[in-house]
């Protein structure tokens, strides 16, 4: 039929609903384009009063009812904004901000619309992104345990693919927002690249300070760490945040990434896929990759990060991926990822 071709034709109009997280709606909309398709971005919006958070025990029932007809109050004032006058598809990425009323308003001009979602963030226990779901003719997700759970499609993020680097700058690259358990690791690896005479690029981001006095970034520190901050690596703490241009790059010069984890989700991170299509080692907090078709002991290291082990072997070895594993990640670079979020519509 017409509806359930309309991917396969060479040009369509599309409405993408995500969150600016990471700008990685910016890939999803340039790989759309680059295909031939005409993009329409909205932003999707998170409210500090949403009862749909349930890992932060704000879930009510009540409240979510009273949260729906704000939505939709919201979209009713939003949609008439909405530029594209004839739209074939609704790909919605989190959707906190969704409302069925926006689909509807889409179909009465559109009545062969499809609606999409794909959830880079888990459902159970944390979000109620399941509350709509029967407004979706497809939902996909990059959490096993949410599509086993849930009965849904299972999806790992994408990877964008980058000029590839003959002579990478680092041996180990890691970066991320400090936390005690990751400061722990990121502190285990970059002493063991000093040993080894390693090229490192190992951060720790703090926001800075209003007032950023050196007193205060130390009374921060050891507030965090319950513990005196002269014992910590300064080398290892930034205040200068990463761009994401800038942090895939790194990820590109790089011949190890380091990626830790929220463990309240078992999905893996955009980091590692990214590190993954970049062909890099991967040293890593999640078991579940071991999960996944391409996993191989050879260049991904599952660590714990509270008592972090990484073998100089892992760091000092140069590894190739084989062709078998080659064509299994490709599954997931962004074009074919696409091909795989749109292929029900």
């Amino acid at each position: 039929s017409a509806a359930s071709d309309v991917y396969k034709r060479q040009f369509m109009d599309i409405l993408l609903l995500a969150p600016s997280f990471l700008n990685l709606y910016q890939d999803v909309i340039s790989e759309l384009e680059r295909q031939g398709h005409f993009v329409e971005f909205i932003k999707d919006r998170s409210f500090e009063y949403d009862p749909c958070l349930i890992r932060n025990k704000r879930q009510s029932p009540m409240k979510e009812k009273i949260y729906g007809k704000i939505l939709k109050s919201y979209w009713k004032k939003k949609c008439p904004t909405i530029q594209t006058s004839k739209i074939d598809i609704l790909l919605v990425i989190n959707g906190k901000s969704y409302h069925p009323y926006l689909k509807e308003y889409i179909k009465q001009k559109n009545p062969r619309l499809k609606v999409v979602l794909y959830l880079w963030d888990k459902t159970y226990q944390n979000y109620r992104f399941d509350k709509y779901f029967d407004s979706f003719d497809d939902v996909i997700t990059f959490d096993r345990v949410d599509a086993e759970k849930l009965n849904i499609r299972f999806l790992p993020c994408y990877w964008v693919p980058q000029f590839p680097t003959t002579n990478p700058t680092y041996d180990i690259f890691g970066f991320g927002t400090i936390r005690k358990d990751r400061y722990e690791l990121f502190k285990s690896i970059w002493l063991s690249a000093q040993k080894l005479n390693l090229t490192s690029f190992v951060k720790l981001y703090q926001a800075p300070l209003s007032q950023s006095s050196y007193s205060k970034i130390k009374r921060s520190i050891k507030t965090l760490f319950k513990e005196k901050p002269e014992t910590y690596i300064a080398d290892l703490i930034t205040n200068k945040p990463l761009p994401p241009a800038d942090f895939r790059s790194l990820i590109s010069n790089s011949r190890c990434v380091i990626d830790t984890y929220n463990t309240f989700q078992e999905g893996l991170t955009p980091r590692f896929m990214w590190a993954l299509g970049a062909g890099c080692k991967i040293i890593t907090t999640n078991k579940n990759c071991r999960d996944y078709a391409f996993y191989s002991p050879d260049y991904i290291y599952i660590t714990d990060s509270t008592k972090p082990q990484i073998p100089k072997d892992f760091l000092l070895q140069e590894y190739r991926q084989p062709q078998n594993r080659i064509d299994i990640i490709n599954q997931y670079r962004i074009d074919n990822w696409l091909k795989q979020i749109l292929r029900n519509v």
